[in-house]
């Protein structure tokens, strides 16, 4: 089992984006969160892997998960983190709540 945020912190994709670099765009406002559906966090067997799931598009970050075996894995849904990144920039959890569905309201009126 992987035993540090760092061995997943380090992760990158193929066009070349490290995950703590998304994660900190998204807690700085400086990369968008409305297009993720989702995170995966590959948790068992090694080695590390996270998988994010962003306008339908999935992005690998670090080794390809195997797909024949069981793994055991973190989902973590978009408007979660999308709410987490809030509430680092100082929104309460009812701001943050309030603000992400004035945003899908938003796009289901667009």
């Amino acid at each position: 089992m992987p035993q540090s945020v760092q061995e997943y912190s380090c992760l990158s994709a193929t066009n070349g984006a490290v995950l703590i670099d998304i994660a900190e765009g998204w807690i700085r406002g400086t990369v968008p969160t409305s297009g993720i559906g989702h995170l995966v966090i590959q948790i068992e067997p090694e080695p590390a892997a996270t998988i994010i799931s962003n306008s339908g598009e999935h992005l690998n970050y670090g080794p390809e998960r195997s797909r024949d075996a069981a793994a055991r894995t973190v989902i973590v849904p978009g408007d979660s983190l999308a709410a987490i990144a809030l509430e680092f920039r100082g929104y309460s959890p009812e701001q943050a709540d309030d603000a992400l569905a004035v945003a899908k309201l938003s796009r289901a009126l667009a």
